[in-house]
């Protein structure tokens, strides 16, 4: 009997062996075939979040205000208030209106003295012109809310910028940049529109495109006076985008309405399409090239919870259901670095990410509808985006993104195209849209317009140094290399002060571009090369115990 339990024993040892352990075998190796067939897909996370005491409508935007390389957030909400966060969601300053602030804030460099101003509208009537640092420049008195964003332009192409913005005093407003009214334009209706700008017809002078509450589309001169106008079939709340969709030459301009239809017009006025939804468009549309095709695709989202992907003819390409009606004007970037781009938008409660074809990739859920527009940029300089938005929680979110090494590039990166709102595309995706690239004379298709390895905007705004120059100071260094190298000046020749140029030191001496004595004994570099034929690098360059400047 013990022999037979023993065999028996040896028996089921044997049948573990020969089929259990295969069996767990395969089940390891299927485990580790899943790993690889399944890659992760980019996720979303909260990053941080900042709450107000009131509903947030206005749109963040995002902004190196003290150029300390690390870009500041920017929010309005209905409590009156401005707010200036960090890029980690810490509270630095807030400005106070009387009234709400649904508007989105914009900045630019008005009076061009290398430091940017804020401008936010207020529904207690006024502009605000706002200092880097929250101070007020200047502020001008409407008779109605200003719901509409104020926009900056170079209107009139004589150098100065000009600040636009309807209000619902049924006033379409022009102030030059200190703040004083150039021309006003009166339309029967109330203005919520933020206007787009654009040189439609090549006259050297920008149009000025916006909506109106009695239906109908405005062009502009420079001068104030209509060139055109077209009539929709309702309320003209949404803002116009404007670009060349069909690659034709001329400007064509996308706007929808409040009576479920959304449209495209030619350059002189004329309608060139128009599709009709369940409901209002009341977001503004974008626009993007997902095929590299040279025929731009437009994302738009009416208040039925569809996000529409149209075709330069207007024919869907796609749509999509979110959970909600849409409000938000879409941001278009390059998540995750993959060469395709993803859209972000507000819809309901839930912030929605899609794919270039329309499905969806990953949502976030707020508390409370998202009337909000996103704003995406790297706001940490570590290579990958976050993603702003704010929501009727009365709060700002910023979120990170999971399983992304880097990110690409952002066309449609902000409300109304970039931080300007011009309504146009940034096609270099440098931070500047096409139109301020025109203000500032660099090329628009190509972010480093001198390959020296800084952007056209960092070049601009951050260093001052010229964006169609390589070598702005012409030390033979270029600027990219003074700034992230050697931490020279990109505008002077000669940044100790030594007599050698920045170049010399480095590409022919050796010597420190940044030290007048690199040595520390008491001789400048130029003075021991030209002067006493000493090795600027050697204290004694003859070794005999005393320094060159003792000998």
């Amino acid at each position: 009997m013990k022999h037979f339990k023993k065999s028996l024993m040896i028996i089921l040892i044997l049948f573990s062996i020969v089929f259990v352990n295969p069996l767990r075998t395969e089940m390891k190796q299927l485990d580790e075939v899943k790993d690889v067939l399944l890659p992760n897909a980019m996720g979303v996370y909260l990053k941080w979040s900042y709450v107000t005491t009131d509903n947030i409508l206005s749109s963040p935007i995002f902004a190196d205000l003290d150029k300390d390389g690390y870009p500041e957030v920017l929010i309005g909400s209905h409590n009156d208030r401005l707010y200036c966060l960090d890029h980690l969601g810490t509270y630095l300053w807030y400005f106070q209106a009387s009234n709400d602030i649904r508007t989105t804030p914009t900045v630019f460099d008005l009076d061009q003295d290398g430091t940017l101003e804020i401008l936010i509208g207020s529904d207690d009537g006024y502009v605000y012109c706002l200092n880097h640092t929250g101070g007020e420049e200047w502020k001008y008195l409407t008779f109605g809310a200003i719901r509409a964003t104020p926009i900056v332009g170079d209107i009139d192409n004589d150098g100065n910028l000009e600040v636009m913005f309807g209000s619902q005093d049924n006033r379409f407003s022009c102030l030059d940049y200190t703040g004083h009214l150039k021309w006003a334009y009166h339309t029967l209706q109330d203005i919520q529109s933020t206007a787009a700008i654009a040189d439609l017809d090549n006259d050297g002078t920008l149009e000025i495109l916006f909506g109106s509450d009695n239906s109908k589309l405005y062009c502009l001169s420079h001068l104030g006076t209509q060139e055109w106008n077209y009539t929709l079939t309702g309320t003209a709340f949404p803002s116009p985008a404007i670009a060349d969709i069909d690659n034709d030459g001329d400007l064509e301009i996308l706007m929808g309405d409040r009576n479920d239809k959304f449209f495209c017009i030619n350059h002189t006025g004329g309608q060139v399409w128009n599709i009709t939804a369940t409901n209002d468009f009341m977001s503004s549309p974008s626009v993007v090239d997902f095929d590299d095709d040279g025929m731009l695709e437009i994302i738009v989202g009416s208040i039925d919870a569809t996000m529409f992907c149209l075709e330069h003819t207007g024919q869907q390409r796609w749509n999509y259901t979110s959970g909600g009606g849409i409000r938000s004007c879409p941001a278009i970037a390059d998540l995750d670095g993959d060469n395709s781009y993803e859209i972000i938008f507000g819809g309901g409660i839930m912030l929605h990410c899609l794919n270039e074809t329309g499905g969806s990739i990953w949502n976030y859920t707020t508390s409370d509808w998202i009337q909000s527009s996103p704003a995406v940029g790297d706001l940490d300089r570590d290579g990958i985006f976050e993603i702003l938005v704010g929501s009727n929680d009365n709060s700002l979110y910023c979120l990170g993104l999971t399983d992304v090494v880097s990110s690409g590039k952002a066309p449609w990166y902000a409300f109304h195209g970039s931080v300007f709102h011009t309504g146009r595309m940034d096609t270099d995706s440098d931070y500047m849209d096409d139109q301020t690239e025109e203000f500032y004379n660099v090329n628009p298709t190509l972010a480093d317009m001198d390959s020296d390895g800084l952007s056209d905007w960092e070049e601009i705004y951050l260093y001052q140094t010229l964006p169609d120059d390589f070598d702005s100071d012409g030390d033979g260094l270029s600027d990219g290399e003074e700034i992230l190298t050697y931490g020279t000046d990109p505008n002077s020749m000669d940044t100790d002060g030594d007599g050698l140029s920045d170049g010399e030191e480095i590409l022919t001496y050796g010597t420190d571009p940044n030290s007048m004595d690199t040595d520390g004994d008491g001789l400048s570099d130029d003075e021991e090369i030209l002067t006493y034929g000493t090795d600027p690098n050697s204290m004694d360059t003859d070794g005999d115990g005393l320094s060159d400047d003792e000998e």
